[in-house]
């Protein structure tokens, strides 16, 4: 059986916060193509972080991993992998670890992968949102050493506008709101 994200959706739903900023005018126009990024299609597989590039493509490629690394977050033992990737108080990403961590042993455990669509970047000189939808199948909360079920979540599909900063060479996610919030 695939280990997949489940209930992220609704944990990026219900938990949208971050660090207050101010706004600039874009400075590099938004890919018209989302960035090819070879990535595991088992969640439970630890995806590769791509080579920072701070431009709009390097963005997206940087939010696939991101969600790749909140499903894998969810879907084995490593929770607190996530917060390599958050800059100073990114809520969201200690919510998703706190919840993988009170899972305990518990991993979300799904039949198919998550689907990830890279829609827009814009990209100024230090900051970008990028917006993406990701889909994921219906899963169980699995004791994988007993294969026990606890729980279960129906399939889901999300939208959000990721909030990244360039900092000391690479992208870090501050946070992610719903399509068009501030930050």
């Amino acid at each position: 059986m695939r280990k997949v994200i489940a209930g992220v959706a609704l944990l990026l739903t219900l938990s949208a916060c971050g660090e207050d900023g101010t706004d600039t005018a874009p400075t590099a126009p938004a890919s018209s193509e989302p960035a090819a990024v070879e990535q595991p299609s088992d969640p439970a597989e630890k995806p590769t972080r791509p080579e920072p590039e701070q431009t709009a493509e390097g963005a997206e490629a940087y939010t696939d991993y991101v969600i790749r690394m909140l499903a894998y977050t969810l879907a084995t033992p490593d929770r607190e992998s996530i917060l390599d990737e958050a800059r100073g108080e990114c809520a969201p990403c200690a919510t998703v670890a706190q919840t993988g961590m009170g899972l305990g042993d518990e991993v979300y455990a799904y039949s198919g992968p998550l689907t990830i669509d890279i829609e827009d970047a814009e990209v100024t000189d230090d900051t970008a949102t990028v917006r993406a939808s990701f889909r994921a199948p219906s899963a169980q909360i699995l004791d994988p050493q007993t294969n026990v079920v606890s729980g279960e979540f129906p399939a889901e599909s999300s939208e959000f506008d990721y909030h990244l900063q360039w900092v000391d060479g690479s992208w870090k996610v501050r946070t992610w709101t719903l399509p068009g919030q501030a930050p």
